[in-house]
C-alpha cells in the first residue's frame, strides 16, 4: 500500500470526495509514489502530443524546482560582529582625501 496520511482505505477517500480521483484514461503523463519508487504511465495518443507532454512538463518541474529553492533560502545570513562586511560599512578601507 502507498503510505497514506489518513487511514482510509481508497473506497472510503472516493465515497467521501470523488472529485479528488482522475480517470486514468484521461491522462497522458502521470508519476506517482509507489512501495517500490516512482511509477510512470505515460500514454500521449501521438509524437505531437508527446512532445508538447515533455515541454510542458519540464517548464512546470523547472517552475516548481525554483520556487522550492527559493524556500530554501530565504534564511537572513546575519554578519559575524567585527567581520569584514562591518569594517567596509564603517568606512575602515576608505583612503585618505578620496571621497566616500
Amino acid at each position: 500500500m502507498i503510505d497514506n496520511p489518513s487511514s482510509k482505505t481508497k473506497a472510503e477517500a472516493f465515497a467521501e470526495e470523488p472529485d479528488r480521483f482522475v480517470d486514468s484514461h484521461t491522462l497522458i503523463f502521470a508519476i506517482a509514489r509507489t512501495p517500490e519508487g516512482m511509477g510512470c504511465l505515460c500514454n500521449p495518443k501521438d509524437t505531437d502530443e508527446a512532445r508538447r507532454v515533455m515541454v510542458f512538463s519540464n517548464m512546470e518541474l523547472s517552475k516548481k524546482i525554483m520556487i522550492l529553492e527559493a524556500k530554501a533560502k530565504q534564511s537572513k545570513i546575519i554578519p559575524a560582529p567585527g567581520g569584514i562586511m562591518n569594517a567596509v560599512r564603517s568606512g575602515m578601507f576608505h583612503r585618505k582625501g578620496r571621497p566616500s
